[in-house]
């Protein structure tokens, strides 16, 4: 008999990458916990449409990533439940980077950075040591990236074919 689980298709994947590229996260978690700091890393696409939702979720099924779907209320004029399919931690967040890395655009920096720091802190058990230099730079990289500092997107302003009408 064949794999019971239905084939993802090339597309679907390229789908999911393009969602995370649009309407997701790619960082590294800071939290403390008995005056210890932690770093985690956290993959994580957002919306509100619930057939969106759902087709994710089916995508990611039939791939065999590791997820949780959580619930928000958004803040602001718009009080509208949003949900947020993430994958939090080192185990989790790796088969998404490797997955999905060479269907990424605009958060490929990020997603190459993120599997850097994972691949450190994977080596040669290194989660019972302290964070090295390199490891806390690359956090750094990744929050400034986040903050569209480290971007290397530049500012479109149109061309001789898309001219502005002054009236």
């Amino acid at each position: 008999m064949g794999n019971p689980q239905p084939k993802v298709q090339e597309w679907e994947v390229g789908y999911l990458a393009g969602f995370l590229d649009g309407e997701g996260s790619i960082m590294i978690n800071r939290h403390s916990a008995k005056r210890k700091v932690y770093l985690e890393p956290y993959v994580a696409i957002y919306g509100t449409d619930i057939p969106t939702k759902d087709k994710l979720t089916d995508i990611l099924d039939r791939m065999g990533l590791p997820y949780y779907v959580g619930w928000d209320t958004k803040s602001g004029y718009q009080k509208r439940k949003c949900w947020r399919i993430k994958a939090v931690g080192y185990k989790r967040c790796v088969p998404w980077l490797v997955t999905l890395l060479p269907y990424l655009t605009t958060k490929r920096v990020r997603a190459e950075l993120a599997w850097k720091y994972i691949r450190s802190r994977l080596s040669n058990d290194s989660r019972q040591n302290p964070y090295t230099p390199e490891e806390l730079s690359i956090v750094d990289e990744i929050r400034l990236a986040n903050r569209g500092l480290g971007s290397e997107t530049t500012r479109w302003e149109p061309g001789p074919f898309y001219p502005i009408r002054v009236e």
